[in-house]
């Protein structure tokens, strides 16, 4: 069995006509995003790669992120560790996670 990983998007229309052709492609795999145990994992997974304050609650974050996907999460928290280290704090806070979850 070979498997191929040609790209990941979310939009198939965006793909190169190509790619689309028939026989290229002889499964789609939909991958829905995760419950609230995954995301709390995955935020988890990623804050535990950064400098967090006390302040932070990841079970708060996990519920008000419903729909969000694994590449969502971790942005949200690299976009909040990158505010923290634009604004001199040296530690990633609540309040950072908010503002670049808006972002």
């Amino acid at each position: 069995m070979i498997v191929r990983r040609a790209c990941h998007v979310r939009h198939v229309h965006v793909m190169c006509r190509a790619l689309l052709r028939p026989g290229r492609f002889d499964v789609e795999v939909q991958v829905f995003p995760p419950d609230l145990k995954g995301r709390r994992d995955i935020l988890d997974h990623y804050m535990s790669k950064v400098k967090v304050s006390p302040d932070v609650d990841i079970d708060k974050m996990a519920r008000s992120t419903t729909g969000c996907t694994g590449a969502d999460l971790e942005n949200m928290v690299n976009q909040a560790a990158l505010k923290a280290a634009m604004d001199g704090d040296r530690e990633v806070t609540m309040v950072g996670v908010h503002l670049s979850f808006l972002a």
